[in-house]
């Protein structure tokens, strides 16, 4: 038999007995959960989970302020963690600092000009971000200088460590 919108089963074809995700029962219905709360419990506002870029902080959804990617709950403006280009742990008021290279992922508080960690596609040396060889998601410095450790779509690392272009022939190699 089929149910009323937002009902997963039903007694009959006005009563609900359980509710898709995003809905709550209330007896014989199923109510949507109020926005932006993506699953809720106990009531239409009572969060258990939130649609994004929204975060639960205990049973509310809120919106962390620019730059956070994480804030402290109540407070939208006091990050616990921050963005890119900005160091991605914040200083002990919550405020996000910005590293000296856009590179970074993380810096030093007292030398922003001195890397910890580099995005995707960049290496660390001497607290520099380097820039990986040509088609290179990954490196590190050896020796010889930089070498490739993986590489994008398409292409396939060699033994010397540089990301060769796959034949024409291959869909993936």
């Amino acid at each position: 038999m089929p149910c009323k919108a937002g009902c997963s089963a039903c007694s009959s074809a006005t009563t609900c007995t359980a509710c898709k995700s995003g809905f709550l029962l209330s007896s014989p219905d199923c109510v949507a959960c109020t926005p932006p709360c993506a699953t809720c419990f106990g009531t239409a506002t009572t969060c258990t989970s939130c649609v994004s870029p929204n975060l639960l902080v205990g049973s509310t959804c809120i919106v962390c302020n620019d730059p956070c990617s994480q804030c402290s709950s109540g407070t939208p403006s006091v990050c616990t963690q921050c963005k890119a280009p900005f160091n991605t742990i914040p200083l002990a008021n919550g405020t996000c600092y910005r590293c000296a290279q856009d590179s970074c992922s993380s810096c030093y508080l007292t030398n922003t000009s001195v890397c910890l960690t580099c995005k995707e596609q960049y290496t660390l040396q001497n607290g520099v971000c380097v820039n990986c060889p040509a088609n290179c998601t990954g490196c590190v410095l050896t020796a010889t200088g930089l070498t490739c450790i993986a590489c994008n779509f398409g292409y396939e690392l060699s033994t010397t460590g540089v990301c060769n272009k796959c034949s024409n022939n291959c869909i993936g190699c």
